[in-house]
């Protein structure tokens, strides 16, 4: 990700700004998840330069990366968060719309896979590799990630949610 020119993305410091923020996830093998995902030859040709959304937020060249990072750095700015929870809302946040990459058509039409799984099952999808490979050294946060990609959580038996923190990301994204 350093290698890319700093003109990666069409918008403004957001490509340093990323590289910035990942550098600040302190859990090694979240760091490695989300540098490997943005390093994907698939994933990198299109994160820097597609629009978030076709007539909405973001509809302009690099909004999906721009997007993404504003809402990484707004949970990254929550002070209640623990390390390891900083980690997972910050990779969240960057990759919650990961989906989007392969939703829409060159002309921003949504494709098929999209209208039938949505963006956000699509990519968790896409990324089920990258997760396995997270889950091998660290179970417990490809577990959270999965959770914080799906953008749902299911109840314990207890009445406690597997990942409280997927809340988070959803409020960030509006």
């Amino acid at each position: 990700l350093d290698l890319l020119p700093r003109d990666a993305c069409p918008v403004e410091d957001v490509h340093a700004d990323t590289l910035a923020l990942i550098r600040k996830i302190e859990t090694a093998p979240l760091r490695g998840f989300v540098q490997g995902t943005l390093q994907d030859r698939d994933i990198n040709a299109r994160y820097w330069t597609m629009p978030a959304s076709a007539r909405h937020h973001h509809a302009f060249p690099g909004g999906l990366a721009a997007h993404s990072l504003e809402v990484a750095q707004d949970l990254a700015g929550q002070s209640c968060l623990e390390g390891h929870e900083r980690d997972l809302c910050i990779a969240g946040g960057l990759l919650h719309d990961i989906g989007k990459i392969w939703s829409y058509t060159e002309d921003m039409f949504l494709a098929t896979p999209a209208r039938a799984m949505g963006h956000e099952l699509l990519g968790l999808s896409r990324l089920e590799k990258d997760l396995k490979d997270l889950e091998a050294e660290w179970p417990d946060g490809a577990y959270a990630m999965r959770v914080l990609l799906s953008g749902c959580g299911r109840m314990r038996q207890d009445g406690s949610m597997h990942s409280a923190l997927v809340a988070r990301p959803t409020a960030a994204d509006q």
